[in-house]
């Protein structure tokens, strides 16, 4: 009896032996190689945070903050900057190299950043924008003959906000006539998590 008992042990112990060991998991590995990715994900998004940042800074009238997303001079291609600040230059002198300074921006900041565009500014639904890409704000009015609307859009690398408004022109004797203009401020976003000025343009 011992002997067959003996003979059964080894047997057990040899089909052990040869069986393929069982594969475990590092679940601590799985995890850190599922995290980059997310990360990326979330990431993406903390952009929105700047962007936040840089609504209330110009809501406060806070230029030394507001600054901070300018690179000073400013001369690019198509730069618009001049039409908002100074419209008479920028009307006689369509050509010129002239580079917008730091100076200029906090002499011209009210007409850049006028009441119209901070109050449709302060509208945007960041969280729509986010779900969304784009998101509008609801139509607003800057007395009976003035109405405006600004949609923001973004990619993974820009920003766009561009503000519609329709004015109703009246001239003596004359009927009235409705306009249209648009102001697009667009920002690059750099590295997910901040945003910096590319272009002020107008359409209309």
């Amino acid at each position: 009896m011992k002997i067959l008992i003996l003979i059964i042990s080894i047997a057990f112990f040899t089909s052990c032996n040869n069986e393929q060991p069982i594969k475990t998991i590092n679940i601590e590995t799985k995890k850190r190689d599922t995290i980059p990715s997310a990360a990326i994900i979330i990431d993406s998004n903390l952009w929105i945070n700047d962007f936040k940042d840089f609504r209330d800074a110009v809501y406060k009238r806070d230029i030394g903050k507001v600054k901070t997303y300018f690179d000073f001079p400013i001369n690019k291609e198509g730069e618009g900057i001049w039409y908002f600040s100074d419209k008479d230059y920028y009307d006689e002198n369509r050509d010129t190299t002239r580079k917008f300074t730091e100076k200029e921006f906090v002499k011209y900041y009210d007409k850049i950043f006028d009441k119209d565009f901070i109050k449709a500014l302060l509208k945007i639904k960041t969280e729509e924008l986010l779900v969304k890409k784009e998101t509008q704000t609801p139509k607003l009015s800057n007395g009976k003959d003035k109405h405006y609307i600004m949609s923001a859009s973004f990619d993974l690398s820009t920003l766009r906000l561009q503000l519609n408004s329709s004015d109703l022109y009246r001239q003596k004797n004359y009927e009235p006539i409705m306009t249209e203009f648009s102001i697009i401020l667009v920002f690059d976003i750099v590295n997910y998590n901040k945003i910096k000025y590319r272009l002020f343009t107008f359409a209309g």
